[in-house]
């Protein structure tokens, strides 16, 4: 089996995009925090592409293998982060309170199981919300792997030209493109997943063409670039129509140069422990800066310590728990490609 390459690059703009993810949530200046989804979208189109395309589209891979190996993937971290919802709401310390057991329970029941819990009356996961993307994510990749990896590459222009137009149309009626993330804005989720994951991964098959041609630069060069768009003052970009017209063309003239520039861009440990943070972060930020914010209402400078904690937590998770999980997934992975048939460590029927 090739090993698939890896982008320090990408895995530091990826930890950079999580805690801006962290500082809007926590109302730290990131207004526009909420691109950084767009961005994982994106970048996760590019690395599964370029991890899996090429034994989906000659069936050496089936899809029931490949849904197996992405549910290992991204669910202990959403397991973990639903405990931690769960824990504190059971302390009282959550935004979101149940009316009853029995609508914890059911609330539970739809975080554990990746069903979106639609009795809430805003947040789709309301113990954990992130998870919401993390869903589209997945429907994303089971649709790669259902068909479109096999698809040539007009079909998934059309698919990104389609979701381009619906991100412009709620990027004008609702003025951003943070949508996706409550049940009135639901389907803005499959906008926002279907054109960045397929240009994602448009972009691993026209790698060759244009990786030649993006300069080698260190990975603080995109990572800053995308903080100083999320950064953006209001003054510069007041709420209003102007508010949404910014964020669509972030993500539909900006972020895919950026993705582009991170695959080339040198890392370093410092890429590489952003790599270990960004996952868990997103997975678990969420429910603790709520607490923090809204029901113990802490001061900014303990909220920022708070984060600050946050990050060498996440970065525990990821070094020791995630990244452990990923070498066992990909070692296991790996006996299961040398044992297909017609492999050289296939044993002869």
């Amino acid at each position: 089996m090739v090993e698939t390459r890896r982008d320090l690059g990408l895995d530091g703009l990826r930890g950079v995009a999580a805690i801006m993810v962290v500082l809007l949530h926590a109302r730290f200046y990131a207004l526009h925090g909420y691109l950084a989804v767009d961005l994982f979208f994106i970048m996760s189109g590019l690395v599964i592409a370029g991890s899996y395309e090429e034994r989906l589209a000659s069936a050496r891979l089936s899809f029931r293998q490949y849904a197996g190996q992405r549910l290992l993937r991204l669910y202990p971290m959403l397991f973990v982060g639903g405990l931690v919802g769960l824990g504190l709401c059971l302390a009282g310390l959550s935004v979101w309170q149940p009316k009853d057991v029995s609508d914890l329970a059911r609330a539970a029941t739809s975080q554990f199981l990746l069903v979106p819990f639609l009795a809430a009356s805003v947040s789709l996961f309301p113990l954990n919300n992130p998870q919401w993307s993390i869903l589209w994510e997945m429907a994303a990749n089971f649709a790669h792997a259902a068909g479109l990896a096999r698809a040539g590459n007009v079909a998934l222009l059309a698919v990104v030209a389609a979701s381009a137009c619906l991100l412009a149309w709620y990027a004008i009626d609702a003025r951003t493109l943070g949508v996706g993330v409550a049940k009135s804005s639901f389907l803005g989720g499959l906008a926002r997943v279907g054109f960045g994951f397929f240009a994602g991964v448009l972009l691993h098959r026209t790698r060759p063409r244009w990786e030649p041609l993006v300069p080698r630069v260190h990975f603080a060069l995109p990572a800053l670039i995308f903080a100083l768009l999320v950064c953006v003052p209001p003054s510069l970009v007041p709420n209003g129509p102007l508010f949404g017209l910014y964020d669509l063309g972030v993500v539909l003239l900006v972020l895919i140069p950026l993705a582009m520039l991170a695959t080339r861009a040198r890392g370093g440990r410092a890429a590489e422990a952003l790599g270990h943070i960004s996952y868990p972060l997103y997975a678990i930020n969420e429910p603790v800066v709520f607490a923090l914010l809204f029901v113990v209402k802490v001061e900014r400078g303990t909220l920022a310590l708070a984060i600050a904690a946050l990050i060498v937590i996440a970065w525990l998770m990821g070094r020791h728990v995630d990244a452990p999980l990923n070498a066992w997934r990909r070692a296991a992975r790996s006996r299961q490609a040398s044992m297909a048939p017609g492999s050289p460590g296939a044993v002869a029927a």
